[in-house]
């Protein structure tokens, strides 16, 4: 049986408890030190998006957006719309979303509307 086994197991060889694999030794078998570095991740950016919700059904879309590394960027937006909603205004529900590398992603949150001619303004300058 040993002889089928290391026919189709050629790595295999008969230890003294049985089968082992004896490629998996260092040359003056010390165990292999553990790295040094954590495993990365890669860079990524998060946009937290939060819409202001009006009862005039005339006014024009508003949201706050933010662009972070950071999970924080979610509440510092929801802040910023509390911070600038009107009296017959709410705060709606945070939208998240990952993306790679980009050039702005060090907290800035911007005021944007469907109006044209308002455009988007800066409300947080976050990291500079």
């Amino acid at each position: 049986m040993s002889n089928v086994l290391n026919r189709l197991h050629p790595m295999v060889s008969k230890g003294a408890k049985g089968y082992s694999n004896t490629n998996n030794r260092t040359h003056d078998d010390i165990p292999p030190e553990s790295p040094d570095q954590k495993p990365d991740l890669g860079s990524y950016c998060i946009r937290a998006t939060t819409p202001i919700i009006s009862t005039n059904p005339k006014d024009h879309l508003i949201y706050f957006e933010g662009y972070d590394d950071s999970l924080n960027i979610m509440q510092e937006v929801d802040v910023a719309c509390e911070r600038n909603r009107g009296g017959n205004q709410t705060c709606g529900s945070s939208k998240v979303v990952f993306f790679g590398p980009m050039k702005e992603c060090s907290g800035v949150i911007y005021k944007n509307s469907s109006d044209p001619t308002v455009g988007k303004t800066v409300v947080s300058y976050g990291r500079c």
